[in-house]
């Protein structure tokens, strides 16, 4: 649906165009109808005549329904979907997993080097005031592949600070992705960050992304990290999802 948007959006004046030539020949089609209906001496002749004009109307008026649907389209819908986000996971960070653990989500096969295990890195407790009604806890079944906050439907607007933790063994790095809807398909999901280099160092209780949700549709979303071990694979382990409302 989104690439037949475009391609409508892209033929719209040539639509504009042809709509106007064919209007004008049915318009000029009324006019003479009319003016045979003015001249008949008949009544099958005026009748006939007062058909053709119907008929040429009823056209005049489809091309008028399909251009206005056309002019929603491009002034509307297209400006719409240009404005979500299109980024996509960077070519060097892509990984795939050995044949072996085919049941396993993969990716395809990176081009960096296979790093070794780095140290840990302890970021301080965010400089949030503690709410009044904390926000209820999100639900991943791994405390060292976890977001901790926002937390499980919570409502967010603007730029959302996302932290949690990434401390997985055999780490590797990790990324942090939103989708439309509360149960999205594997291939709706969006990049967030970190940014390449940054996605490599293991963190804990720590800042993990900037989510900019300017220009978001209002309602529900998912948000997931993904935290890849040095084999290529992240396993349901490894994966913390949770749903937030945009307001």
């Amino acid at each position: 649906m989104t690439v037949f948007i475009e391609f409508l959006a892209k033929i719209a004046f040539w639509i504009y165009l042809a709509g106007g030539v064919v209007m004008l020949f049915y318009l000029r089609a009324v006019l003479v109808a009319c003016r045979e209906r003015g001249a008949a001496l008949h009544t099958a002749e005026k009748e006939a005549a007062t058909s053709r004009a119907y008929h040429c109307g009823l056209a005049i008026g489809g091309l008028l329904l399909v251009m206005g649907a056309v002019a929603f389209v491009d002034s509307t819908l297209a400006p719409a979907l240009g404005r979500l986000p299109r980024e996509e996971l960077p070519e060097s960070m892509l990984v795939t997993p050995p044949p072996a653990l085919s049941p396993l989500p993969v990716t395809p096969t990176p081009t960096l080097e296979r790093p070794t295990r780095p140290a840990v890195v302890v970021f301080p407790t965010p400089p949030f005031p503690s709410p009044t009604h904390p926000p209820p806890p999100s639900a991943c079944p791994n405390p060292q592949a976890r977001i901790t906050s926002p937390g499980m439907g919570a409502k967010v607007e603007g730029m959302v600070e996302i932290w949690g933790t990434v401390d997985i063994d055999d780490f590797w790095y990790y990324k942090v992705e939103f989708a439309m809807g509360a149960e999205p398909a594997e291939g709706d999901w969006h990049w967030i960050g970190p940014k390449r280099d940054e996605g490599k160092e293991r963190i804990v209780d720590g800042h993990l992304a900037s989510w900019n949700t300017s220009g978001l549709s209002p309602g529900v979303y998912s948000l997931r990290l993904v935290v890849v071990d040095i084999t290529g694979n992240y396993p349901p382990t490894n994966i913390c999802q949770l749903q937030l409302f945009i307001e």
